[in-house]
């Protein structure tokens, strides 16, 4: 059983990071696992939702059409991820938080979101292998601050 390395850390933490920071300016489909859990209740009330991952890009695009980048900020990406050493196993789920402040339409309503975004990121071995950036977000949480 091999321990997870601390090169391997690094290269993982920058990874998530690079995934989150996309995710903040782009929401494409490079992001995002098969399957995304959402809950947006905080703000948009209703339950928590799970997603195919087209059909989630395209919803949080079209919340995104109704305000330019400048009208969004965020800040802070902390990874939450298991250190390395001789007794630890490299993580194949982690968590990340991102600060947010912007607005959001939904149903013609915009919608300011001031909180944060608690992900949930999956380590994904076939883009591994493929020498991609493995990490893809699978829990997509928006909570007030």
């Amino acid at each position: 059983m091999a321990s997870y390395d601390p090169t391997v850390f690094q290269q993982d933490k920058t990874f998530i990071k690079d995934t989150v920071a996309r995710f903040v300016r782009h929401h494409d489909n490079e992001v995002f696992a098969r399957e995304v859990h959402v809950d947006f209740s905080d703000f948009l009330g209703g339950a928590p939702e799970i997603f195919m991952r087209e059909e989630w890009v395209d919803r949080l695009q079209r919340m995104m059409s109704g305000s330019h980048d400048s009208q969004r900020a965020t800040s802070g990406i902390f990874v939450n991820l298991q250190q390395p050493g001789p007794e630890s196993q490299r993580p194949l789920t982690c968590g990340a938080i991102v600060m947010a402040d912007g607005e959001v339409v939904e149903d013609g309503e915009r919608i300011r979101i001031e909180g944060l975004f608690d992900l949930g990121l999956i380590r994904m071995s076939e883009l591994e292998r493929a020498g991609e950036n493995p990490w893809r977000i699978y829990r997509q949480v928006a909570r007030k601050a």
